[in-house]
């Protein structure tokens, strides 16, 4: 049986998981003209994102 904090932290976790940079290691690269992005890692792939884009 699960006490109070730990219900909560599951059911955070349970929303948590759902957003989309849940998960998501990110790196900081250059394209090849030079401007500055994020790759981000997860289970699914790699995604690049433009480092405005928070």
């Amino acid at each position: 049986m699960l006490t109070g904090a730990e219900d909560a932290m599951v059911e955070y976790l349970k929303i948590a998981q759902d957003l989309e940079m849940y998960g998501v290691n990110y790196f900081n690269i250059k394209n090849k003209k030079g401007s500055e992005l994020w790759l981000g890692v997860d289970a699914l792939g790699l995604n690049i994102y433009d480092k405005k884009d928070k």
